[in-house]
């Protein structure tokens, strides 16, 4: 893979990432209120993760079942 190619592949991967952090801030799975009562990247650890397991192709149910867990 190029040099241009690999950087590419990283900023989509980055978006991505960061695209998930948002998304679960805003959900709050777990009811902690980021940024008010809980540190504002409190769900950032899972978005990597989540990612990959979509990038892999990982079925709705094997997500939840990650998510749930």
């Amino acid at each position: 893979m190029t040099s241009k190619k690999s950087k590419i592949l990283k900023n989509k991967v980055i978006s991505q990432i960061r695209t998930v952090e948002e998304i679960l801030r805003r959900w709050d799975p777990i009811g902690i209120c980021p940024g008010d009562f809980a540190p504002s990247d409190e769900y950032d650890d899972y978005a990597p993760r989540i990612v990959s397991l979509v990038a892999q192709g990982t079925s709705i149910e094997q997500l939840t079942t990650h998510l749930e867990t």
